[in-house]
């Protein structure tokens, strides 16, 4: 651990073994749960829906 008299704030370093991971968040603060569904929201928006009877 580096920096350990900062709490929570300290930079830690582990391994981590067969374990999925998905970055919500990147370096920018760019949330990919919000940017994502916006996304496709646009593309989408275009693209006719026709409801069946």
């Amino acid at each position: 651990m580096a920096f350990e008299e900062l709490g929570m704030e300290a930079i830690y370093e582990f391994e981590v073994v067969d374990m999925p991971v998905t970055v919500a968040v990147d370096a920018r603060g760019n949330n990919i749960h919000e940017l994502g569904p916006a996304h496709w929201r646009a593309k989408l928006q275009p693209v006719p829906i026709h409801e069946v009877e």
